[in-house]
């Protein structure tokens, strides 16, 4: 009886040490697991974000070149210099079009509209006027602006016939289509996000409205945040765009710790 009850008590033991064990052998294996993720996670929207820059970077140089045809165009010049608005629109409109560029406009060295493509609005001033003493400086100018509530990648280069007689301004808006683009090329959900003067104005994004209506941030580290949609846990990277006095432009890169989990 007593071999009986030491052998009991043996096993019981013996078991509560083995599921002791167990459970700490599982919860090491899913808090490394959880840890390898995040950081799986984490890397992934690093890369992310530098394919991003990367095709930022591909559609600057196609602004700069298109700009620099434009700009070196001998009856675009000469338009510029009789100021011929009709010839300068025509020219606008034809490069604008041959180049797919989303605005077009020319403005006088003191900053009055001479001419532009946008259909937005009727423009009667020239909307990137304060641009105008650092593109002065440098020669030119590439910014992410917002206009007309929308968010666009410009490119403002002098016209020199010979000297410097005008400026033009050549864009690309940074619409759907881009944000589709690079989820496509990254597997990663992206958004984008702008406000003028502290007021949101857009918002771009491959995420479902009911999502985006839904999704949380719980928790926000510098340019890192962890956002919560029933119960699903998402880590997202937010790169700013653009950051001027009247308004702010942010990228914000995103993706499921859940699925990744799964993955995993």
């Amino acid at each position: 009886m007593i071999d009986m009850r030491l052998r009991k008590k043996i096993l019981l033991s013996f078991l509560s040490l083995f599921v002791a064990s167990s459970i700490l052998t599982i919860s090491a294996v899913l808090l490394a697991t959880n840890n390898s993720v995040a950081d799986q996670a984490q890397e992934k929207l690093v890369v992310g974000r530098k394919v991003f820059e990367q095709l930022l970077a591909l559609r600057a140089n196609q602004l700069f070149e298109s700009a620099e045809v434009l700009t070196s165009d001998f009856g675009f010049k000469a338009a510029v210099l009789d100021q011929d608005e009709s010839t300068i629109t025509s020219v606008l409109d034809n490069h604008g079009a041959r180049i797919g560029a989303d605005v077009m406009m020319l403005a006088s060295l003191d900053g009055r509209l001479i001419a532009s493509t946008s259909n937005r609005n009727q423009l009667s001033d020239f909307p990137f006027k304060s641009l105008l003493p650092l593109a002065e400086d440098n020669g030119g100018v590439m910014r992410t602006v917002v206009f007309e509530g929308a968010p666009y990648q410009i490119l403002m280069l002098p016209v020199r016939a010979p000297i410097v007689s005008a400026w033009t301004v050549v864009g690309f808006e940074i619409d759907q289509a881009l944000a589709a683009q690079l989820k496509e090329l990254t597997s990663l959900e992206v958004t984008f996000k702008g406000k003028v003067h502290s007021e949101p104005v857009f918002e771009l994004t491959t995420l479902s409205e009911e999502t985006m209506a839904s999704i949380h941030v719980t928790d926000a580290k510098g340019e890192w945040l962890t956002m919560t949609l029933d119960n699903e846990s998402y880590l997202a990277l937010v790169t700013q765009l653009a950051e001027a006095d009247d308004y702010l432009v942010q990228a914000v890169l995103s993706t499921s710790l859940e699925q990744a989990i799964e993955k995993f």
